[in-house]
């Protein structure tokens, strides 16, 4: 299992200016030129495109919610059903197309809510300093120091088991990394001439921080975003394989994999191609998100 910081492992990123269109033009070719960026962008397209249009290109929509066909249990794959049929006669094509809608879904809301979480609370620690910094940073340490997903595991156990429970406890650990991130930018920018220029004139703290050093924050905090959402979402089918996440008849992946081990090896399908899901959407994710650091990051030779 992947740890909640394992994103900011990454190469440091240099600290950049706004970009002007020459630099987006040189970032665009960067990224463009790199064929496993590309490839992985497909990917994460792919999927999302099919968690969209989930309810028109699936045969079995209705296998989605739970529907039952006994008659149907665990078929092969064949014509009639890609990837065969669960344990309740499902169709498991239409339910990995349908979890889609689930395992992004989750994999967003978890790291937008460690977003909103940590970058501010990382500003704030940076910019003001001091004994605000020390706390802010030392509550960020005191849940760096312990496992990620032991941490999500207590959480979720109290909340609950759910879908929206697993999110919420994966993003009161995932937290952290942006807050660290941010601060160590906010420290590096605050010295810079144009916000030095900006308090002489009078703008307020407020202003200081969200117009002239934040946006100048963008560019490892997109990168760590898209390398992240990867991370959630394994994370998440993590918790749903051991039954704190979603719950059956939920067609989330963790949650199929979880059932269709039971089944193994006899009936392969049912496990395998949820899991396949997993790694696809891990690996899309990843690649995107290397292929971003290499286009931010100017002192990336190709």
């Amino acid at each position: 299992m992947v740890t909640v910081d394992a994103a900011t492992t990454a190469a440091p990123l240099a600290v950049v200016t706004p970009s002007r269109p020459s630099n987006v033009r040189r970032q665009t070719v960067r990224f463009t030129q790199n064929r496993m960026a590309v490839a992985g962008l497909g990917l994460v397209v792919l999927l999302v495109l099919a968690a969209l249009l989930a309810p028109v290109i699936v045969p079995y929509p209705e296998d989605a919610a739970g529907a039952v066909h006994t008659q149907d249990a665990l078929l092969p794959p064949s014509t009639a059903h890609f990837f065969g049929t669960d344990d309740l006669g499902g169709d498991v094509f239409s339910r990995v197309v349908f979890g889609a809608r689930y395992s992004l879904s989750i994999g967003l809301a978890i790291v937008s809510l460690a977003f909103l979480i940590g970058v501010p609370l990382g500003a704030i620690a940076g910019f003001a300093g001091g004994f605000v910094n020390e706390l802010i940073m030392r509550t960020t340490d005191i849940f760096l120091t312990i496992p990620g997903i032991v941490l999500a595991l207590a959480i979720g156990a109290a909340l609950g088991p759910g879908l929206v429970n697993a999110a919420i406890a994966l993003a009161l650990v995932w937290w952290p990394g942006f807050c660290r991130l941010t601060q160590g930018q906010v420290l590096a920018l605050r010295e810079q001439t144009y916000v030095e220029a900006a308090e002489v004139v009078g703008a307020g703290q407020g202003r200081v921080i969200f117009r002239h050093i934040l946006p100048n924050t963008l560019t490892p905090l997109i990168v760590k975003v898209s390398m992240d959402i990867g991370f959630a979402i394994l994370t998440a089918a993590g918790l749903s394989f051991i039954g704190i996440g979603a719950q059956p008849p939920t067609p989330e992946w963790g949650a199929m994999v979880n059932t269709g081990r039971q089944f193994m090896p006899d009936w392969w399908w049912y496990a395998t191609f949820p899991g396949l899901a997993i790694f696809l959407a891990v690996f899309g994710f990843n690649m995107l998100g290397d292929g971003v650091r290499d286009a931010f990051d100017p002192r990336t030779t190709r």
